[in-house]
């Protein structure tokens, strides 16, 4: 992990100057929901734990297992655009959001070893909350959406995933940029700058250490086996490109030779949030879809 970047910053100002920005922390209170809050799952960070929201009814409940975005330098399991998955609840879904340690704690693999470690907490307690975790779907938003795919491409614990404001493809952003005629919000900067939201995550640009993209590198995970995902990206996104989600879901779909494998929907006047992730026809389709695969 390299702590001098190329832009005169070390890694730590860099994030602080990132992070400077952050917002407290906020409970969701649901009706008819009860709030399973704050389940640790390890001792080194006060992120790492859950939340986990249970509807009420007979059960068990199906569970969406979602991982908050925030270019991995912010964010957190509470507040993070968990409005992408809360619709679900009405609807019989419970919902598991998992913490992780973000890049002012550390690097890759450690946002990895959180998550699965979450996981595996989720998997015990399970039973004794009324879900059914036979029945899962993964899903993320934006830095989450990565993460959220690994989860369900590595673990083969979910029948589905539902990652949205994709960030997929870390080799090929620039280009990608390029071919659409957009340029990458400048504070993001591209993965293969050493200062880059993505460089700080991995500890070094994708050049640089090109064995740690590897092993986040979703389609390195996709089989014959792997779940049905439906992706959705805003087509004015300029933090990533959409270009990249459309690749991804044509390479699943010739990888395990299932044209139903990965759907692309793309969401036209939305760029990386708002409520066109999650309002009118978008949320329909994703409920139709936890209907069919949960």
């Amino acid at each position: 992990m390299k702590e001098h970047l190329s832009n005169g910053m070390t890694r730590t100002e860099r994030v602080q100057f990132l992070s400077k920005k952050r917002k407290p922390g906020h409970v969701w209170n649901f009706p008819h929901v009860t709030n399973h809050l704050d389940i640790p799952y390890g001792t080194d960070s006060a992120r790492q734990c859950i939340d986990i929201y249970v509807p009420d009814g007979k059960g068990p409940f199906p569970v969406i297992v979602y991982v908050h975005g925030g270019g991995w330098f912010e964010g957190d399991r509470a507040t993070t655009a968990i409005g992408h998955v809360s619709w679900a609840l009405p609807f019989g879904y419970a919902v598991a959001s998992i913490g992780y340690r973000l890049t002012d704690e550390g690097c890759w693999p450690m946002q990895w070893n959180d998550l699965t470690a979450g996981l595996e907490k989720l998997l015990e307690i399970g039973p004794e909350l009324n879900l059914d975790t036979s029945r899962m779907c993964a899903s993320g938003s934006s830095a989450g959406s990565i993460l959220s795919l690994l989860l369900a491409l590595k673990t083969k614990k979910f029948k589905c995933a539902i990652p949205l404001a994709c960030v997929l493809d870390f080799a090929h952003e620039r280009e990608q940029f390029e071919k659409l005629g957009l340029t990458r919000h400048e504070k993001y900067g591209y993965p293969d700058e050493d200062w880059s939201l993505e460089a700080l995550l991995m500890g070094g640009s994708v050049h640089d250490v090109p064995e740690v993209w590897q092993d986040m590198d979703p389609k390195n995970f996709v089989d014959a086996d792997c779940p049905h995902i439906l992706l959705y990206h805003g087509k004015l996104d300029n933090a990533t490109p959409y270009l990249q989600t459309v690749e991804f879901a044509e390479f699943v779909r010739e990888k395990t030779g299932d044209p139903d494998r990965a759907r692309f929907r793309l969401i036209e006047d939305t760029g990386h949030s708002g409520g066109g992730y999650q309002e009118g026809w978008v949320a329909e389709e994703k409920l139709a879809f936890l209907r069919k695969y949960l």
